[in-house]
């Protein structure tokens, strides 16, 4: 489950790397993505 998570957020973060402004802030960016892909999996696994 973690993998498929990690695995999911990388390739929506490669997806949508045009659209990050600076690359300092790189860190952030996939950690928000991280995130939100996380409590997506979770909202659509709850039981």
């Amino acid at each position: 489950d973690a993998l498929d998570i990690v695995h999911d957020a990388i390739c929506k973060a490669l997806s949508k790397i045009n659209t990050l402004k600076d690359t300092d802030n790189i860190k952030p960016w996939f950690y928000k993505i991280l995130i939100n892909t996380t409590t997506d999996y979770i909202r659509k696994n709850k039981k």
